[in-house]
């Protein structure tokens, strides 16, 4: 097949057309590649010198089978000046990359969008291609029980339309995963691996699915609050409180019992010195 490019120093072959003036390049692995007439595009100057810009650096692409750069190129393209001989590059760049559906729909595209000038020129290579692909797709069959409204459905991590379940889709051939999630959990997950032509069903039950709830922690209980009490035997500072001093007294001779120890202690008044010191943990108590 072949590979058409602009140049402006071949004289023009009378069968194609003078806008842009096109010649016959090179052959390359059975694909054809087409410029396609950015001369006569709608957009402006500038859109339509970049989409001619990038379709070349296309083709030298595909010329040195750097695939994902030629795909790149031919999308960028497309998206400044939408040719329909355009997707016939792309067509052939997904093809080389595997991706096989993306290629049948690029040739299928092209033979419904092509001007009768380019389908009559074109249309018998984009019709033979797509008979060679077609064969080569992979089918899959999505089945799952108790989807719910709300659930998520995905293939791959893209979004998968409910209404595809139980029919078979083309898929390329490879690995691909099913999964479906509920309230943001996944609840269904299925991997299946398919070669070329092969046909594969997977059922996913989500009926007994539910989604771990998360536990609610206890709220958190507050320390006792801890007291220090200290009774002074300074007489300068006044009378005692007498509810302080038997509040002492008490806690001394619980802490002096259980420790077996047995103290009198002989009460005096207030102006009186201290018969009796101790210190007491954590508090400090001084019995007068």
């Amino acid at each position: 097949m072949l590979i058409l490019t602009i140049d402006d120093h071949v004289t023009h072959s009378p069968t194609l057309p003078s806008c842009p003036p096109l010649t016959a390049a090179m052959t390359l692995a059975g694909l054809l590649f087409l410029f396609p007439s950015f001369a006569c595009a709608q957009g402006s100057a500038s859109e339509v010198a970049l989409a001619r810009s990038q379709f070349t650096e296309g083709v030298t692409a595909a010329r040195e089978h750097r695939w994902e750069d030629a795909l790149a190129s031919f999308t960028r393209s497309y998206a400044l000046s939408p040719r329909p001989v355009t997707l016939f590059n792309l067509a052939g760049a997904h093809a080389e990359l595997g991706h096989l559906v993306e290629a049948t729909e690029g040739y299928r595209r092209f033979l419904g969008s092509a001007e009768p000038r380019d389908a009559e020129r074109f249309g018998a290579q984009a019709r033979t291609a797509l008979d060679a692909l077609q064969p080569r797709l992979a089918h899959l069959t999505v089945t799952v029980e108790a989807l719910q409204g709300d659930d998520g459905l995905t293939l791959d991590g893209a979004d998968l339309n409910p209404s595809t379940l139980g029919l078979a889709m083309d898929v390329n051939p490879g690995t691909h995963t099913v999964d479906v999630t509920r309230a943001g959990a996944s609840v269904a997950h299925e991997e299946v691996t398919l070669a070329e032509g092969a046909q594969r069903s997977v059922v996913l039950d989500a009926a007994a699915a539910v989604p771990a709830v998360a536990s609610v922690a206890a709220p958190p209980t507050e320390a006792a609050p801890s007291y220090r009490m200290t009774v002074s035997d300074d007489a300068s500072e006044g009378p005692h409180d007498d509810t302080a001093l038997i509040v002492g007294l008490v806690v001394g001779a619980v802490a002096l019992v259980a420790g077996g120890v047995v103290l009198g202690v002989v009460l005096g008044s207030p102006g009186e010195p201290a018969s009796f010191q101790g210190t007491l943990m954590p508090g400090s108590i001084v019995l007068p």
